[in-house]
C-alpha cells in the first residue's frame, strides 16, 4: 500500500525485511563426564552432547510499542498483521487520547502485560 499514490518517491528506503548485519553460528560440546566409564554407567551417562544455534542480526527496529497488539489499537501504518513498520516513514504516535490502562491493556500478554 502506497503512502501517497501521487508521490511514489515517498516509499523509497530500506525494506522491512532488511538485515544489514547477520551472524549465525552453531556449536556442539561433548560433556567430558563419564566418557571413559565402562559398563552401564558409561553407556547411560557418557557421550552426552550440548548444542546450540545462535543468530545475531540487526535490521528490524525494536520499540516498546512494537509487540503483540490483539486489540489493534497500536496497529502499524498499513493496518497489516505482522511487522508493518516502514523504516523510511516517520509518523508520530499520539497516545494523548488514551488512558494508561488502555495502553497497557492493548499489549495483551507481552511487554505491557499486567499480573493477573
Amino acid at each position: 500500500m502506497a503512502q501517497d499514490s501521487f508521490n511514489r518517491a515517498l516509499d523509497r528506503g530500506r525494506s522491512t525485511f532488511d538485515r544489514p548485519h547477520r551472524f549465525s553460528t552453531n556449536f556442539v560440546y561433548e560433556l567430558p563426564y563419564y566418557r571413559s566409564q565402562a559398563g552401564l554407567a558409561g553407556h547411560a551417562l557418557g557421550g552426552w552432547q550440548v548444542s546450540s544455534f545462535l543468530t545475531l542480526q540487526s535490521g528490524s527496529p525494536f520499540s516498546a510499542l512494537n509487540g503483540s497488539d490483539p486489540a489493534g489499537v497500536l496497529a502499524g501504518i498499513d493496518g497489516l498483521v505482522g511487522n508493518s513498520i516502514r523504516p523510511n516513514v516517520n509518523t508520530s504516535l499520539d497516545l494523548s487520547h488514551m488512558s494508561l490502562e488502555e495502553i497497557l491493556a492493548a499489549g495483551g500478554r507481552s511487554l505491557f502485560s499486567t499480573l493477573p
